[in-house]
């Protein structure tokens, strides 16, 4: 696959995945790039990259967590919009409110979460992935919505 049309593929999934999993745009855009830049350095010649570039992705964020004493810092993605100013803060409010949520879910439901939402990989791919049998994926990603929605309408 020529890269261009893969990283045009793949960017936007593996941003949200990211922004999933570290609820920082910056740090989201910065991961992007470090992974997509890893997998062509490495993995130039694989057939189907796109499970490694999300494992890339994947490893970076635990990087990034062991690295870094505090993950509170977090700031919540700035939405873009045409719609009028109300619509928009509403929208970038309920982001943030979802983005708050997920980060209380344990670990390996919100990756799982996070991967399965993205919509770019399958149930086995995840699996590959996250190193677990797809069953497990699926409970993870059953329990984490279950947990999701009930944080959420704590949350209102």
């Amino acid at each position: 696959m020529e890269f261009d049309s893969f990283y045009k593929e793949y960017r936007s999934k593996v941003f949200a995945y990211l922004l999933r999993m570290t609820g920082s745009k910056d740090l989201s855009m910065d991961l992007v790039q470090e992974s997509f830049t890893r997998c062509l350095e490495r993995y130039a010649g694989t057939e189907r990259p796109g499970p490694l570039v999300f494992t890339i992705a994947r490893n970076l964020v635990y990087d990034n967590h062991r690295r870094q004493a505090r993950w509170d810092d977090r700031e919540a993605p700035e939405l873009e919009s045409n719609a009028d100013p109300e619509t928009a803060f509403l929208k970038k409010e309920e982001v943030e409110r979802v983005l708050k949520a997920m980060q209380r879910l344990p670990d390996s439901e919100k990756e799982a979460l996070a991967l399965a939402t993205s919509k770019a990989l399958t149930y086995r791919e995840i699996a590959q992935v996250t190193g677990v049998s797809e069953a497990n994926v699926k409970v993870r990603v059953h329990r984490a919505r279950k947990s999701l929605r009930r944080f959420l309408e704590d949350m209102t």
